[in-house]
């Protein structure tokens, strides 16, 4: 992805250089001054903020696309309320279609199995997946599309050996058997560009090279615009046209069924021999614990990663330091799940949820990431809960843990292979990957929304522009 003539954008605010021209030539910022003699394209900034564009460092780009396509249940909170969502769904179906929903409460609808969804939906196959992503529901005829296979460990049997219906980090194993939906990464792609997103690092561990191919195919064909950095399990090899970089390796542990510590220290060698770092799937204390206790065995290196840190106890503070390790946490979950923590976290242990002031105060570094599809997907939501640590209903939760709005754009401003280091910088040389605010950025910093992007721009090319309003 190339512009095809120069791109000066005129007059746009710089933190560090006040009033600037920058002119933009093969997707690189070629010059940049108070005054640019007039070349190819002109985009008038109008004194509005120029900033680094916007990285989201773990996201799950396919099933966040995959999302769009399917049936939407956070809003329920009761089995009648499920019950009657799924029947009005499958009676616009035809016979045997696939019904998927995403997002369901299993915490709050824990007796949902099997034999529940064959109640409500008998003659159409249904799969469901927890807000967390963690786990599959599956109904009778779902399960029936893998009769005569060999299922992995993560399907869920009774006492009497009969499946439940239930699908635990299988995601794999289904994606190769169960008819799939085929997502749309250009109107993902887009959606992210009204965000000033310019990059993302996706983070699922089901990734392998036909995935990844996928996933630069999309970039070649101008499908999907944002510069991609990869996570895996496992080998990946880079294109040979860079459509795609090669992140961590990404290691999931679970409380259901936690590793021995020598299967995460073995797996973090194998890091090692690749020469690629670590990024550990970290929600609960406990997995919190083993992957200390593996990098403690095996070595830390700078580069490795703690994903979501959803409880990270203060004692644990010095120690994450020491090792070195960024931490990539999801302050959107204080948003959008807030008020779940409110009612089911004990209060002592609400401040350690999704921490970011005390990791920053003990030079940790902390990157800015949401979870997408199991967060919300704009990283404004995440930057402005950063700083006001609010619930969607208006509530504070953890105010401790607050930053300044101008800490929390940052988490989002720092190299895909730095996550929480030092803020990328507009200099001449830079990738052009850039984020046109409709106002400077002291006035941004204190209305944190995507409404104030105003044009957002990839290798150089305008992926999106905010036609309406004015510059304040």
């Amino acid at each position: 992805m190339r512009q095809a003539q120069p791109l000066l954008i005129r007059q746009a605010s710089c933190s560090r250089r006040g009033i600037i021209d920058i002119l933009i030539e093969d997707g690189k910022i070629a010059a940049v001054a108070e005054q640019l003699p007039e070349i190819g394209n002109i985009a008038q900034a109008g004194g509005g903020a120029i900033i680094p564009g916007l990285h989201d460092h773990h996201i799950h780009l396919l099933a966040t696309a995959a999302r769009n396509l399917s049936l939407d249940l956070d809003c329920v909170r009761s089995e009648h309320a499920l019950s009657e969502v799924l029947s009005r769904t499958v009676a616009s179906k035809k016979p045997a279609e696939w019904t998927r929903g995403v997002n369901l409460d299993v915490a709050a609808l824990h007796s949902i199995d099997r034999v529940w969804l064959d109640r409500i939906t008998p003659d159409h196959p249904v799969r469901l997946k927890d807000r967390t992503g963690a786990l599959w529901i599956l109904n009778t005829l779902a399960l029936d599309q893998l009769s005569g296979l060999t299922l992995p460990d993560g399907f869920e049997s009774d006492t009497s050996g009969k499946l439940t219906g239930r699908v635990w980090r299988e995601d794999s194993f289904l994606g190769e058997h169960i008819p799939s939906l085929t997502p749309c990464l250009f109107a993902l792609s887009a959606e992210l560009a009204t965000y000033g997103v310019t990059g993302v690092t996706d983070a699922s561990v089901t990734t392998r090279q036909d995935t990844a191919d996928l996933l630069a195919n999309a970039r070649r064909r101008g499908e999907f615009k944002q510069r991609l950095h990869l996570m895996s399990s496992d080998a990946l090899d880079t294109p040979d046209d860079q459509t795609f970089s090669i992140s961590s390796i990404k290691i999931i542990l679970d409380d259901r069924n936690l590793p021995s510590l020598e299967a995460v220290v073995e797996k973090i060698q194998f890091a090692r021999a690749s020469n690629r770092s670590v990024a550990v799937h970290c929600v609960t204390e406990a997995e919190l614990a083993l992957a200390i206790a593996a990098w403690q065995q095996a070595g830390a290196l700078p580069g490795d990663r703690i994903e979501h840190g959803s409880i990270i106890p203060f004692e644990y503070l010095e120690i994450i330091r020491d090792l070195e390790t960024t931490v990539v946490t999801q302050s959107g979950f204080v948003w959008s799940r807030g008020e779940r923590y409110l009612q089911h976290v004990e209060q002592s242990s609400q401040d350690d949820l999704y921490r970011c002031k005390s990791l920053i105060d003990y030079n940790i570094g902390v990157a800015g990431s949401s979870d997408a599809p199991y967060g919300p997907l704009d990283p404004w939501v995440a930057i402005r809960t950063a700083a006001d640590r609010t619930t969607d209903a208006g509530n504070a939760l953890g105010t401790k843990e607050s930053v300044t709005p101008e800490q929390a754009l940052n988490m989002y401003l720092s190299m895909p292979e730095v996550p929480g280091g030092p803020s990328r910088t507009i200099d001449v040389g830079s990738p052009a990957d850039l984020c046109l605010l409709r106002k400077p950025l002291d006035a941004a910093l204190c209305d944190l929304t995507s409404e104030n992007v105003s044009m957002t721009i990839i290798e150089g090319e305008i992926v999106f522009e905010q036609k309406t309003g004015t510059n304040q």
